[in-house]
């Protein structure tokens, strides 16, 4: 792959669901690279709670911080804050 990005930043939260589908959809993509940003151990806001907050983690995708976000639909905030967009929906 060429091009100016070289690895996307993806956060997840580190649970096996979206451990599987990251695997599952970047096996579909073999060129493209990516590092996996551990949400849980809140990188992104710098809060010391040990709680997830998905917002914490739009925020670090809306600050630059990742490029993609995989979470469970459970977890997606509604209405989807402004810049957000969902691009996929896995089974």
């Amino acid at each position: 792959m060429t091009g100016i990005l070289n690895t996307l930043k993806v956060i997840i939260r580190g649970n096996k669901l979206e451990l599987s589908q990251v695997i599952r959809v970047f096996n579909l993509i073999p060129d493209l690279k990516y590092k996996l940003i551990l949400h849980q151990e809140n990188r992104l806001s710098g809060n010391t709670s040990a709680k997830y907050h998905p917002e914490n983690a739009d925020l670090g995708l809306l600050q630059g911080k990742a490029d993609l976000i995989f979470q469970s639909i459970n977890d997606l905030p509604y209405p989807l804050p402004v810049g957000l967009v969902v691009i996929a929906l896995l089974e």
